[in-house]
Parts: structure tokens; C-alpha cells; sequence
């Protein structure tokens, strides 16, 4: 910064015009003040275009904007439950259960019975719309028969049974699925006969029928590929028993309650 000259009282005296010796004083005074106490202009920085600082707030992440929430992760192992249409799914079924029968006799009576019903049928299933399935079921249906004289006999049956089903999904991997199935059987069974000398022989005899279960079933999916499924049965058996050498046909019924574990793999 360029110096400036003071003026000194001599030179104020000498002047030969008082007046002009007061301004010269005056002048002087005002410049030596005006440098002595010139201080840096504090808005020069803004003026030259430079942007101040942001104010610190004291709170790290207090200006973002909030986004949205996050979803809750589901729990580990938990998968989609597959109802989709065109959805396959191949296994196998087994079914035990309480069951009552009610046989007619050659005797021309009829006798009941409490005893076991079990079945066993691979399946192959598909959904022909988005949570309803249709399968068909194949296998052995066995149970005991009453028979005259306080006896039974074990009845094996082939069984196939057409089944729908519906499929609610209540949460990752489960399902109440009801259902009902309507199918056939046809086997064949004993009866102890008495021959006109007195000696008893063991006759063989054929068995047909009908069949209908209601299904109310729930369903797990541990993995995109496996099912299980269980629930209760409801059935009910229709059909009959031919005696060849009596030319004789015998009604037979029966109802059943039944526990049914299912495991399919789906695709």
C-alpha cells in the first residue's frame, strides 16, 4: 500500500494563507486516520463469487431426506408357497384311519364291525388355475371285513380316486388346502364255507366298489421343491362282495375317519 505524506505543523505555519493552512491540517488528518485504521472487508470473499461454508448443524445425517421404509426380511428358510397355474407335483399318500364296516352274510344278516382302514397311493397332481389343483390317485386299499360266526377276513382292494383341491395360503410356505376325491376300487377277499360232508373251506371272493373322501388338509413348503401335507379324511365306501360257488352277491359299506401324510415334489 502506497505511503502517504504527513504534513507537519511547520509547513502549516509558514503558509501565508490561514485558511488554506486549516485545510491542509484538516486533509492530512483525515488520510493518516483513514490508513491507521483500514481493516479487511469481511464481504469481499462473497462479493468475488466464493460460497461460504454450510452451517454445521451438529447432527451428522440431520439434512438427508428420509427414504422409504424398508421391508421386513422374511424369516430364513421360509419360501413362496406354489399354487401357480400349470404347476406339477408327483408323490405318494398314505392314509390310516378308524373305520365301521357293515357286511351282509350268507346267513341273510348283516354284521358290523370297528376296525382299521389304511391305504397307500402314489399321486401326480397339477393346478389348472391359480390355487386349484386336480389329481389322480392310485394304489392298495386293505381293510377287515366281519364275516359269519364272529370271524373276519382282510379285503385288499386297487383303488384310484380323482381328486380337487383348493389351496388358501396363509403364510410363508403354508396352505389349508379342503378338497374332495370320488374314485373306485376292485379287489377280491375270503370267506370260511362250510361243505355239505361237514368240512369248512376257505372260498375266494371278489370285491368292487365306490368310494368318496372329503379331504380338510393343511400343507407345509419347506422348499421350492417339497410339500407335505396332513390334515383329517372323511370317507366313505360303497360296493359289494360275489360269492362264485353261491351265486351270491353281498352289500358291504363303510365309513372311515382317516390321518393322511402326503409327501409331493412339485415342478
Amino acid at each position: 500500500m502506497k505511503r502517504i505524506p504527513m504534513v507537519s505543523l511547520e509547513t502549516i505555519r509558514r503558509c501565508s494563507y490561514p485558511w488554506l493552512a486549516a485545510l491542509l491540517a484538516l486533509a492530512g488528518s483525515s488520510l493518516s486516520g483513514s490508513v491507521a485504521f483500514a481493516q479487511p472487508n469481511p464481504f469481499e470473499d462473497y462479493e468475488e463469487g466464493v460460497e461460504p461454508p454450510p452451517y454445521p448443524t451438529g447432527v451428522e445425517g440431520e439434512d438427508e431426506e428420509p427414504g422409504e421404509p424398508e421391508e421386513p426380511a422374511e424369516p430364513p428358510g421360509a419360501v413362496d408357497y406354489r399354487a401357480d397355474q400349470f404347476t406339477w407335483g408327483v408323490g405318494l399318500g398314505a392314509s390310516f384311519a378308524y373305520t365301521g364296516t357293515n357286511n351282509q352274510t350268507l346267513v341273510g344278516q348283516d354284521v358290523t364291525n370297528r376296525t382299521l382302514f389304511a391305504r397307500v397311493t402314489p399321486e401326480g397332481r397339477v393346478f389348472i388355475l391359480d390355487n386349484v389343483e386336480i389329481g389322480l390317485s392310485m394304489g392298495l386299499l386293505s381293510k377287515l371285513s366281519a364275516r359269519e360266526q364272529d370271524t373276519q377276513a382282510t379285503e385288499t382292494n386297487f383303488m384310484f380316486e380323482v381328486s380337487g383341491f383348493y389351496h388358501h395360503p396363509i403364510g410363508a410356505g403354508f396352505a389349508l388346502v379342503p378338497g374332495l376325491g370320488v374314485g373306485g376300487y376292485f379287489g377280491s377277499s375270503t370267506r370260511d364255507l362250510t361243505l355239505p360232508n361237514g368240512t369248512s373251506t376257505e372260498e375266494s371272493t371278489s370285491t368292487s366298489g365306490f368310494n368318496a373322501t372329503l379331504h380338510l388338509g393343511a400343507a407345509y413348503q419347506p422348499h421350492e421343491n417339497w410339500r407335505l401335507r396332513s390334515g383329517f379324511t372323511f370317507g366313505f365306501l360303497a360296493g359289494s362282495e360275489y360269492v362264485d360257488s353261491q351265486d351270491a352277491s353281498l352289500s358291504t359299506t363303510a365309513v372311515h375317519i382317516g390321518l393322511p401324510l402326503e409327501v409331493i415334489y412339485v415342478f
